[in-house]
């Protein structure tokens, strides 16, 4: 078994992330290499390793979700931890196991017939039909969530890594709230109308996705919490990361206006705030214009900012971004070309974190792509650039 050399819990990091996400680098940038290719990198060592693994790892097929072989899973993320904690990817170092099942996940908890599909690699879910037909049966699914079955599956997964006292710290799922709830249970379409043709009914609705997701939230803590506390060794840090601070999303809002958002989306998530003191987002190139409600948000850890074929790339924008986010924590990704002309060119914006691909696992590089300028070929190179991004001073 490979030994996991991790610099996440390292005092340097945990610090690091935790200034990051309190607001304390206004003056300061981070950078967090992130794996180039690391679906890629698993695959191949289990292959050099001659564990049989069936059909290629990029041929999409129907199948279990990979949750449901645990052994084979906690082998999985003994690899894939191996891969990030060799680098800077600090802040996401730990498991997401039951991530598995799907977003289609929280439509089966309210009846949905689910099914999956994917990968060797990694396994997706969909749904036949969205549950929630009509508003006249929502009373009947207040009851539904806390006697799923889906639920207690979940519960059992985070169970059995627990138990196995697995060395790396376990992330839960990720909130579907507000109109990303709404969209699971009523569909695309109908929710978007709702907006206009049954706004009581849609608030009550998005009343229950808060509920529920912080009843989700809640079970999956009482069981990960303290072994996530053991593991980091640092309550504080404990209270302020990913595995206990929601992690949440706009992606629906990009199909509305700002003024949807503001009406409803806005208190949804200032409620989630309330409930736990900050929310992680992460917000595509096509609901930027969401922004700026999303930032009068009274409380946002960071804003990872992801990129979409037909829209400006965030780090390409990065200032406008970084005034419109006015004090919040943003993320970007960039190449290690991009990354180190703008540090070398002074042209960084600060209170930013930067990913930046890494391409070398136990000395091997399994990048095709030949292109070295997109990513940090080693991990003495990877490291050295984290600290010129420590020692970073703008003009």
């Amino acid at each position: 078994m490979v030994k996991i050399r991790s610099i996440y819990y390292d005092p340097l990091h945990i610090k690091e992330f935790k200034d990051f996400w309190s607001g304390k680098y206004k003056e300061k940038v981070l950078l967090s290499p992130i794996y180039y290719k690391q679906w890629d990198l698993i695959h191949n060592f289990f292959k050099l390793n001659r564990i049989k693994y069936g059909r290629s790892s990029n041929t999409v097929h129907s199948r279990k979700p990979i949750c449901d072989d645990l052994d084979f899973l906690n082998e999985y993320y003994i690899i894939q931890q191996t891969c990030l904690s060799q680098t800077g990817r600090s802040c996401e170092v730990g498991a997401y196991p039951t991530g598995f099942l799907g977003e289609y996940l929280v439509s089966a908890v309210f009846g949905a017939e689910i099914f999956f599909v994917g990968t060797n690699t990694h396994s997706w879910s969909a749904i036949k039909d969205y549950p929630l037909k009509n508003y006249k049966i929502l009373n009947s699914f207040k009851q539904l969530y806390n006697k799923s079955k889906w639920i207690s599956k979940v519960l059992k997964i985070l169970d059995y890594f627990v138990k196995k006292k697995v060395p790396y710290i376990l992330i839960p799922n990720s909130f579907i709230d507000a109109m990303n709830f709404a969209f699971l249970l009523r569909g695309p379409e109908r929710a978007c109308l709702d907006v206009y043709d049954y706004q009581e009914e849609l608030y009550e609705l998005l009343e229950l996705g808060n509920e529920f997701n912080i009843y989700f939230l809640n079970k999956q803590l009482e069981i990960i919490g303290e072994h996530n506390r053991n593991i980091l060794g640092n309550e504080e840090f404990y209270r302020n990361c990913m595995c206990y601070i929601p992690q949440s999303c706009v992606d629906t809002y990009s199909l509305m206006s700002p003024d949807v958002y503001k009406e409803f989306g806005f208190v949804y998530h200032q409620k989630i705030i309330n409930k736990y003191g900050s929310v992680f987002f992460h917000i595509h190139s096509n609901g930027l214009h969401v922004l700026k409600e999303v930032i009068k948000l009274s409380k946002i850890s960071e804003i990872f900012f992801t990129e979409d074929t037909g829209f400006d790339r965030p780090f390409i924008i990065r200032h406008k971004l970084r005034e419109l986010s006015e004090d919040v924590p943003i993320t970007f990704i960039c190449t290690k070309k991009e990354f180190l002309d703008a540090l070398n060119n002074k042209t960084l914006c600060m209170n930013s974190r930067y990913v930046v691909p890494f391409c070398d696992f136990m000395g091997m590089d399994w990048d095709r792509s030949k292109n070295k300028s997109e990513y940090f070929s080693d991990l003495e190179e990877a490291i050295a650039a984290m600290e010129m991004a420590r020692n970073y001073k703008s003009k």
